[in-house]
């Protein structure tokens, strides 16, 4: 079910990233901080302990179960977390989600890995056009 409302979140945001080399203009994000999503503090704290597989096993899960990550929202029964991912493949220094009728977003590193993400907290069962 998760998959079924991410994939229509997803395709109703109309969201497209954009791997970007803007350079001196902006500079990459690295955060070092507690990200929103549960997964991906996980993910961080499994790699801060210097568990090796960590990363490499959260890419196999996303491929088999699709993105964005869809959790629930802590301290809210209406809301959900909806992080978007980005895999880097080469040296990249800025990710951006763009959505229609809003300003970018910039998307954040993590540590020092290849995985880029934006997370959002939307309400339940929202649709978008």
């Amino acid at each position: 079910m998760c998959a079924r409302i991410g994939t229509k979140i997803i395709n109703a945001l109309l969201v497209l990233l954009l791997n970007t080399s803007l350079g001196s203009v902006l500079s990459a994000q690295t955060v070092d901080d507690l990200p929103f999503s549960p997964r991906l503090a996980a993910l961080q704290d499994r790699l801060k302990s210097g568990d090796r597989d960590a990363l490499s096993n959260f890419w196999k899960e996303i491929d088999e179960r699709g993105a964005p990550i869809v959790e629930p929202a802590a301290g809210s029964d209406r809301d959900v977390l909806v992080t978007m991912l980005w895999r880097a493949k080469e040296e990249t220094r800025n990710v951006f989600v763009f959505r229609l009728g809003d300003i970018s977003k910039p998307m954040v590193r993590l540590l020092d890995t290849d995985l880029w993400y934006k997370t959002f907290q939307l309400q339940k069962g929202a649709r978008f056009i």
